[in-house]
């Protein structure tokens, strides 16, 4: 029951973290969210993915072939405004907001124009853009708006799930800790556009979910010396599931299936067990992967989509190029790990809505100092873990900057940012559990300034849209598209979220110190272990 009911307090916590994104964010302003929600729309009345035409470098940048009520939406509601300038603030009067949302309503309701097959991030797996299209084709939602919302709120849902997996990663890992649930409570408030992710239309937090799911899967199998059958088909559900959420993970699955082939063939007795699990995995991973697979070969004539459908630039870069303006670019470095990570805002990407650069030197310096310390106690507890992180973080940096140097080469331009990055996180919140239950001080700290970075940041981005503060916001005196139904669910995460993580501060300084139980794969010396001398009493 307490393990029950931590894990609905962490879905809680990360789902009310998102509906404040969601809220807060404008309609459209999220990462590629009208080409993104463009897909769910097509997958409303679709089964199988569409295929995307493969053009050459710059000769159809970004394309989106968006409904009609979308197009109508993002131009009544001040998105293309937005993005023409950037440095103005939405400032509507109610007969504005209702003039516009009247439009919408009207063009919902005459729908001439369906969403297309075209579209630059058509090229995805669909497992996201499948699930949230059938939800609302299935509760019949007509209003572009209101669909972009809903949309919104069930990525809320599975952002809810993402913090479940991520408590039951690190109770594997250090058991009944209050480290764990610092830890856990920190994360979406530690990193604002993780949690704003998880607010808009945007798979990228169902493929971060897969990639938790691998890492705990590679972690289990290194503690692992019998091989359950039950164990062989959830390693399939995971890696099967993380294939078709999106080709980034392709790099994850295979390290992810090397740990696990490489500890089974030296624990398990007899040798026929081997063939026998990888078979009882494959199956589950087959049915997921394989549909996915077939018709990405048919598409393209390759099991990896082509990145080619949205070049934007004309002029090839060198080598040299890439590695000083970007690989050993200070600044980029700082951009695309610090400010984009930070930040929450997609619109312009380099915008930072924190003006003083203290306080992103600040929050990048405590992740910094708790990486290192965290990988030097986890040196000492488990080297098995230890390169099994170390080649986890190395295979992301490998293949983001791979990719950014092949799509450079091609197209003139490159498109990296700091939310690729968060395929590593199950590698630094591993790391994080660490630190905290070696300095029991942080276990307060840690999350009063998450929240405070949190609040920050969402008083930023008001002022950045709207040019008024968070309070003025949260009562009610700027006027926004949101409908109603948005408007009172952001205020009421908002205050629960901060419910919550007050309470467990409150319950963490008053309450008595309780017992840890290191977890399963990271145990804790005990002072009563067997052969351990004690001091003469």
């Amino acid at each position: 029951m307490r393990q029950l009911a931590l894990s609905i307090r962490a879905f809680l916590v990360f789902t009310c973290a998102a509906l404040v994104w969601t809220w807060v964010l404008p309609i459209w302003q999220g990462p590629d969210e009208t080409a993104h929600f463009t897909y769910v729309q097509y997958m409303m009345t679709h089964t199988v993915p569409p295929k995307q035409q493969v053009v050459p470098p710059g000769a159809q940048p970004w394309f989106t072939a968006g409904s009609l009520p979308t197009n109508i939406s993002r131009e009544v509601t001040l998105y293309n405004w937005t993005l023409r300038f950037p440095w103005r603030h939405i400032r509507i009067t109610p007969e504005q907001r209702d003039a516009a949302l009247n439009q919408v309503a009207a063009a919902s309701r005459e729908n001439a124009v369906p969403a297309g097959s075209q579209n630059y991030v058509g090229i995805y797996p669909p497992l996201y853009y499948g699930l949230v299209g059938k939800v609302l084709a299935a509760v019949k939602v007509q209003n572009v708006n209101d669909q972009v919302y809903l949309a919104r709120a069930l990525t809320a849902c599975i952002y809810g799930l993402y913090g479940v997996a991520a408590d039951g990663l690190l109770a594997f890992l250090v058991g009944r800790s209050r480290s764990r649930t610092a830890v856990v409570f920190s994360l979406p408030l530690l990193f604002p556009t993780l949690s704003m992710l998880g607010g808009v239309v945007n798979n990228d937090v169902v493929m971060d979910g897969m990639c938790l799911g691998l890492f705990w899967v590679a972690i289990d199998a290194l503690r692992r010396t019998t091989w359950p059958k039950r164990t062989a088909l959830a390693y399939g559900l995971v890696m099967g599931g993380a294939i078709i959420s999106k080709p980034d993970t392709y790099v994850l699955v295979l390290l992810t299936a090397i740990v696990v082939l490489l500890r089974l063939w030296r624990t398990a007795t007899p040798r026929w067990h081997v063939p026998r699990f990888v078979a009882i995995a494959s199956v589950p991973a087959t049915v997921l992967a394989f549909p996915w697979l077939i018709i990405t070969f048919a598409y393209y004539h390759s099991i990896v989509p082509p990145l080619t459908y949205q070049a934007s630039g004309t002029w090839p870069r060198t080598f040299l190029w890439f590695w000083h303006n970007l690989l050993l670019s200070p600044s980029y470095q700082m951009a695309i790990m610090v400010y984009q990570t930070v930040s929450g805002i997609d619109f312009p990407w380099w915008t930072q809505p924190v003006s003083s650069k203290l306080f992103y030197q600040v929050w990048a310096a405590v992740l910094v100092a708790a990486i290192l310390y965290g990988a030097y106690l986890l040196y000492r507890r488990s080297k098995a873990m230890w390169w099994v992180s170390l080649f986890w973080v190395a295979g992301v940096f490998m293949f983001l900057w791979y990719t950014t140097y092949s799509y450079l080469l091609s197209t003139g331009t490159h498109f990296l940012q700091g939310r690729y990055f968060f395929s590593m996180l199950p590698v630094v919140v591993s790391l994080m559990a660490l630190v905290l239950q070696r300095q029991r001080y942080l276990v307060v700290l840690l999350p009063l300034y998450s929240a405070l970075v949190y609040l920050v940041v969402l008083n930023a981005t008001v002022f950045r849209y709207y040019g008024q503060n968070l309070f003025d916001f949260a009562v009610g005196r700027v006027i926004t598209f949101d409908p109603l139904f948005i408007a009172f669910a952001g205020r009421l995460a908002l205050a629960g979220l901060l419910f919550i993580v007050l309470g467990r501060v409150m319950d963490w300084i008053s309450g008595p110190t309780p017992t840890e139980t290191g977890g399963r794969a990271l145990r804790r010396r005990s002072a009563d272990a067997p052969g351990r001398k004690h001091p003469a009493r």
